[in-house]
């Protein structure tokens, strides 16, 4: 026997999600090799745990080690027991008619406290079989008293046809590997407690995942009329799978039919158990992603045919030739769209630029004016009235005389005289910009 071992330091962790509802988790790591496994400490609350904890695993034949792999698996908030109660809704028989024409819309509503779930409907159906199921989380229950309602679908409200009560602590647990219970008949009730015509086949059981549960081999499958896709198998060693893979389908108008999305467990080869389901119609399908997801489809063909052509051409290239991104906004493009519009316009604008050369009136003011120096801007009333007065006035003569007057009287007694003098005269007569003025 040979003493040879690998050696395993389990140091810290940071930046984890919470997962316990309450913003933080208890984490632990688990290590597999070579058939052994070992398990940290739980640190509780701490999305940031710190371990230093070191393993040591034996090497059974040392020549296959490189055959061997170190697997490593951190859960969260798995170390208590989480409590689910699954609720399976089968199908109905001899249901009451509720409309006039003897008819009846049925679905069946799950409700615990302020949680609920509901069933597709069926129309005009009194015999329905849904076969659908529905997990509520016990750590979030607030009512002790499950309620499975079977209404009838209405355009303005839904009628109450019957319902089923029980009591969520005699619901019977399943520890798996245990086989779930098998579903039964039960009578409906009204609204008093007393038994009505019609019944409902339904089974309802609580799972107790354990800490040796095996972590489940998931895949998703994905449905829309008579296609079927599936994604590949991954193990969801931290009850969350990862696939990112894209899936594309067929769909015409006028997209009556649903898409149906599951995720199912590989519980055995050939055996598969459904996880959850999901029912979406298409016509609630933003068709734009519709849109988005075939060009670019069209795009990744296009791109792998021309790549193996010679020569061959690269992705980016084919994206470019392609304009794959046309529908997205771009200053380039906006740019170049509107100089492309100026340049058909052009001999639009220029003919209607010159018909309003053509058109345009005299402006108000003569380009070689200028107002602010001859201060026509601020001018009094009685200067315009007294600049604009007919030869001869037409004013009184005293207000003509006070006008002349107040000129007199501002002049400087060297310049009262008729004739200026010869240096002034020869001053006035220089060039000067009073030329310029109204």
């Amino acid at each position: 026997m040979n003493n040879f071992k690998l050696g395993v330091d389990v140091v810290s962790a940071h930046n984890l999600l919470p997962k316990d509802g309450q913003g933080s988790s208890n984490a632990f790591v688990e290590l597999y090799f070579d058939g052994q496994k070992f398990r940290t400490t739980i640190k509780e609350r701490d999305l940031n745990p710190v371990w230093n904890e070191s393993f040591y695993f034996n090497i059974s034949d040392p020549s296959n080690l490189h055959y061997l792999t170190l697997d490593t698996a951190s859960t969260y908030d798995l170390v208590e027991r989480m409590y689910f109660l699954y609720v399976r809704v089968v199908k109905a028989r001899e249901l009451p008619a509720m409309d006039v024409t003897g008819s009846l819309d049925p679905f069946v509503e799950v409700r615990i406290g302020n949680y609920k779930g509901i069933t597709k409907h069926f129309d005009k159906n009194q015999s329905p079989e849904w076969n659908q199921v529905f997990a509520f989380s016990k750590d979030r229950m607030q009512a002790s008293v499950l309620d499975v309602v079977i209404k009838d679908k209405d355009l303005i409200k839904d009628d109450f046809v019957g319902i089923v009560r029980f009591d969520i602590n005699e619901v019977p647990l399943r520890v798996p590997p245990d086989s779930p219970l098998a579903p039964e008949w039960y009578r409906l009730e009204d609204k008093k407690g007393e038994k009505i015509k019609g019944e409902l086949m339904l089974a309802a059981q609580d799972l107790v995942p354990t800490e040796k549960m095996r972590f489940p081999d998931v895949y998703a499958k994905v449905q829309i009329g008579n296609q079927v896709l599936k994604t590949k198998t991954v193990p969801a060693r931290t009850l969350s799978a990862l696939w990112n893979e894209d899936l594309v389908f067929v769909a015409a108008e006028p997209f009556e039919d649903h898409l149906v999305i599951s995720v199912e467990d590989r519980v055995s080869p050939g055996k598969d158990e459904i996880i959850g389901r999901v029912i979406i119609p298409l016509n609630l399908v933003e068709r734009l992603t519709q849109l988005d997801m075939l060009r670019h489809q069209a795009m990744n063909i296009l791109a792998a045919r021309l790549g193996r052509a010679e020569p061959p051409l690269r992705k980016e290239v084919v994206e470019y030739m392609s304009d794959v991104d046309s529908h997205l906004w771009s200053m380039r493009r906006s740019k170049a769209n509107f100089f492309r519009l100026m340049t058909v316009f052009s001999g639009v604008f220029a003919v209607g630029k010159w018909f309003g050369d053509i058109c345009m009136y005299r402006p108000r003011y003569p380009p070689h004016m200028n107002t602010r120096i001859s201060q026509a801007e601020a001018v009094h009333q009685d200067e315009l009235d007294e600049e604009f007065d007919t030869f001869p006035t037409s004013r009184n003569p005293e207000l003509v005389r006070m006008r002349y007057d107040r000129f007199y009287i501002m002049r400087h007694p060297r310049f009262r005289h008729r004739l200026p003098c010869t240096p002034v005269n020869f001053f006035r007569r220089l060039p000067a910009r009073t030329d310029s003025m109204l």
